[in-house]
């Protein structure tokens, strides 16, 4: 299991491909990839996650998304990406209202401003 935690943005995605390629490489049955401590996800963690998925599909490795955060669960839904999700993960984008409302930013992250009082991204 890799636990990622924090941030995945450009300057960090790249991690999570680089440790999951070394546990691929050593060919396990599965490797599951712990998301419930990230908070914040860009486009740049949706490409390292397609990348991911890609390696361990080469090498017959199981690769599923366990407590994938609410601002992941989102994006997956929002772009259609097909990862494999833990049962959980999946009941929430299913049961997601925000995935049915088109537009609406609530599931993503909330930014905070300089007063320390958090605010929907706008754009």
């Amino acid at each position: 299991m890799i636990a990622v935690c924090g941030e995945v943005d450009m300057s960090t995605a790249h991690l999570i491909t680089e440790l999951s390629e070394d546990a691929i490489d050593a060919r396990p049955a599965r490797l599951v990839l712990d998301l419930a401590g990230v908070t914040f996800f860009s486009a740049h963690g949706i490409s390292a996650l397609l990348q991911t998925q890609r390696a361990a599909a080469h090498a017959h490795v199981q690769l599923p998304l366990r407590d994938a955060a609410p601002c992941i669960t989102y994006l997956l839904a929002l772009t259609g990406t097909p990862m494999s999700l833990d049962e959980t993960a999946a009941t929430s984008i299913l049961t997601s209202d925000a995935v049915h409302r088109t537009g609406d930013l609530s599931p993503c992250p909330r930014l905070p401003t300089a007063d320390g009082r958090r605010t929907r991204h706008s754009g």
